[in-house]
C-alpha cells in the first residue's frame, strides 16, 4: 500500500481512536490524582531538554555552563553512538565528552581526571538537585546502526555496554532514539528494552539502591510511529518523548506550519500528525498521559519564494550554520517579516512579502499555549530539541519597557559539527504524494478574507515587528525573547504545581575515572 493509502486507509477509523483516547484520559486521571494523593509515582511536571555534545564548539558555544538548571528536570545528553556490526555503546565525541577544558579545570593536575561535559553536567548536578542526566543513544544519524538489534548478542552487548558509561560517569538513565524500526526490529526494539530495565535494575540494586530511569525519543504520523512495539515497549518505559515536530520541510509540496499543535480544518494543508494528534494516537495506545511528554522544537523551519503560508516554495535555502532551512529561534524572526499567529491552530509563523520568505517557529505564545495542553490533558511535561537553539531572556528578569530582539546571527561565521546530528531531530513525515495547491488568494477567501490581512479573528493575531506592543498573559510575557523552556516552566509553577522534584543520583559507584575531579 501507498504512503498515500495508509493515511487514507486510517481515517475511518479516527472517530474510535478518539473515543479509545476520551476514555483513556479519564482513566489515566484517575490514576494520577490518586497518585499526586499518595505522593508516590507523580512529583511535578517533566521539563526535558536535549543538550547536544557538539554544540560547545565555534560558532555555536553554547556550553553546559549555560543550561539554565532550574528550567529542568532532566538533560538528555545527545549522542552517544552504538556500533553497527557488535552492539557496543560508545561515546562519539571524546574531546567533548570528556577532554573539553573548562574555565576553572587543570589539565596539568594529577591521576585519569574528568574534564569537558560529563564533569560539568555532574557539577551542575551538585548544584541542583532535582536535575537529572540521561545518556541519550542514536539520533537520527546513529539511527542507521541499530540495523541488527535483531540480534540477541547485539543487544546484549548493548545493555552492558552503555550500563558501563552510566556507571562510569553518573547519569541517572537512558534515553534511546532509534528512529524508526521496521519489520522484526520493532519486536526486537521491545526487547532491548526489557533488557535494559532489567540491567538498570540490577545496577542501582548492586549500586546501593536508587533507581534509574528509561525513556524513548518517538515520532509522529504514521512513519513516525508505525513499526513501533506500542504497548510491548510501555511495560518498561518511565517516560516516552514525542517529537511533535519536523510536520514540514523539502518533503511537502507548500509551505506547512512544522510543529502546529491541532491538526489543520482545511484537509487540503492537513498533515495527519500535529503535537494533539500524536497525543492522542499514544494516548489510544494505552499509554498512560503522564507517561508522555510533548516535543517542542528550538529552531524554525524555512520555504523560499512563496506567497505566503500554504503556498508553493522554490526552495529550501537559507538556514544557520550548514542546516538549509533551519534556524534558531535565537536568530528568529528575520530582518523584514511580519510575525502571524493562529491560536486554532497553536502555530506561528514569520512572513516577508517581499522576499516570500516564510519561517515555521514556536514563539512565548505557543510555548505558553502548549504548557497549557500539557496541563489541561494530565500529560507528564516537555521535552525540546535542543536547548542551545533558546531565546536567552528569563521570565523572572522583570517585563521589557521596549522591543527585545533576538541576537544577530553572523552567517558567514562558518560551519558547526551539526553533521553529527543530521538535518532533522526525527525522521520527517513524509506523505510521498503531491497535492493540488490554491494560490494565496484562494486561500485568503475559503479563509473568510476578501482585501488585506484584518480578519484576526480568523486568521490569528498577526505583528508588524516595527510596531512594538507588550503582550502579557496573567503575567507572563509572551513578546519574542523570552526562553521558551523557561516560558513552560513559568507556567507550570503558576498553575500545576510545579516542575518534578525528584533528586538526582550523585554516585560513580564503578568508574574508571578518579573521583577526584569529580569533586567526590
Amino acid at each position: 500500500m501507498t504512503n498515500l493509502g495508509l493515511i487514507l486507509g486510517i481515517l475511518p477509523f479516527i472517530p474510535s481512536i478518539t473515543g479509545r483516547a476520551i476514555s483513556n484520559r479519564e482513566e489515566s486521571q484517575r490514576r494520577c490524582d490518586s497518585c499526586e494523593a499518595n505522593g508516590n509515582d507523580w512529583s511535578g511536571y517533566r521539563n526535558i531538554g536535549y543538550f547536544t555534545n557538539w554544540g560547545i564548539y565555534d560558532p555555536q558555544n553554547f556550553l553546559v555552563t549555560n543550561i539554565t538548571a532550574r528550567d529542568f528536570t532532566h538533560i538528555n545528553y545527545a549522542f552517544a553512538n552504538v556500533d553497527a556490526d557488535n552492539g557496543t555503546v560508545y561515546l562519539d565525541d571524546p574531546e567533548a565528552d570528556t577532554q573539553f577544558e573548562y574555565p576553572n579545570d587543570d589539565l596539568d593536575e594529577e591521576g585519569n581526571n574528568l574534564y569537558g561535559n560529563l564533569k560539568q553536567l555532574y557539577l551542575l548536578k551538585q548544584q541542583n538537585r532535582h536535575l537529572k542526566t540521561l545518556l541519550s543513544i542514536g539520533g537520527w544519524t546513529y539511527s542507521t546502526n541499530f540495523a541488527n538489534i535483531i540480534d540477541s548478542k547485539w543487544r546484549e552487548t548493548f545493555v552492558n555496554s552503555s550500563i558501563t558509561i552510566l556507571n562510569n560517569f553518573g547519569f541517572d538513565g537512558l534515553d534511546i532514539d532509534f528512529g524508526n524500526p521496521e519489520g522484526e526490529q520493532g519486536p526486537a526494539l521491545t526487547e532491548l528494552l526489557k533488557s535494559l530495565r532489567s540491567g538498570l535494575d540490577q545496577a542501582a540494586s548492586k549500586n546501593g539502591g536508587g533507581y534509574y530511569e528509561l525513556s524513548v525519543a518517538v515520532g509522529c504520523g504514521e512513519t513516525g510511529w508505525g513499526g513501533l512495539d506500542t504497548r510491548g515497549m510501555d511495560k518498561y518505559l518511565d517516560f516516552w518523548n514525542l517529537m511533535a515536530y519536523d510536520f514540514s520541510g523539502d518533503w511537502t509540496p507548500t509551505a506547512l506550519p512544522a510543529s502546529n499543535l491541532h491538526p489543520d480544518t482545511n484537509s487540503a494543508n492537513d498533515q495527519n500528525a500535529s503535537g494533539s494528534q500524536c497525543f492522542e494516537h499514544y494516548l489510544g495506545e494505552g499509554i498512560d498521559s503522564k507517561k508522555l511528554n510533548l516535543g517542542m522544537p528550538l529552531y524554525g523551519t524555512g520555504f523560499n519564494g512563496t506567497q505566503g503560508m500554504w503556498t508553493n516554495w522554490t526552495d529550501i535555502g537559507g538556514g544557520d550554520y550548514d542546516q538549509a532551512g533551519n534556524y534558531d529561534i535565537k536568530h528568529l524572526p528575520l530582518d523584514g517579516a511580519v510575525m502571524f499567529y493562529n491560536k486554532t491552530l497553536g502555530s506561528s509563523w514569520s512572513f516577508n512579502d517581499t522576499t516570500g520568505h516564510v519561517v515555521s517557529f514556536d514563539t512565548p505564545q505557543v510555548a505558553l499555549q502548549k504548557a497549557k495542553y500539557v496541563m489541561k490533558n494530565n500529560l507528564g511535561g516537555m521535552m525540546y530539541w535542543s536547548i542551545d537553539q533558546d531565546y536567552t531572556k528569563l521570565q523572572s528578569d522583570g517585563k521589557p519597557s521596549g522591543r527585545i530582539w533576538p541576537g544577530i546571527w553572523d552567517r558567514l561565521k562558518g560551519h558547526s559539527r551539526k553533521w553529527n546530528y543530521g538535518k532533522l531531530k526525527g525522521k520527517p513525515f513524509n506523505l510521498g504524494q503531491k497535492r493540488s495547491v490554491f494560490s494565496i488568494n484562494e486561500k485568503l477567501a475559503e479563509r473568510g478574507f476578501g482585501l488585506g490581512w484584518n480578519r484576526s479573528d480568523l486568521w490569528g493575531e498577526w505583528d508588524d515587528l516595527k510596531s512594538w506592543k507588550l503582550h502579557l498573559d496573567d503575567g507572563i510575557c509572551l513578546n519574542i525573547g523570552y526562553s521558551l523552556v523557561d516560558t513552560v516552566k513559568t507556567a507550570f509553577e503558576k498553575y500545576g504545581g510545579g516542575l518534578e522534584k525528584r533528586k538526582n543520583n550523585l554516585n560513580y559507584p564503578n568508574s574508571d575515572v578518579d573521583k577526584r575531579s569529580m569533586g567526590l
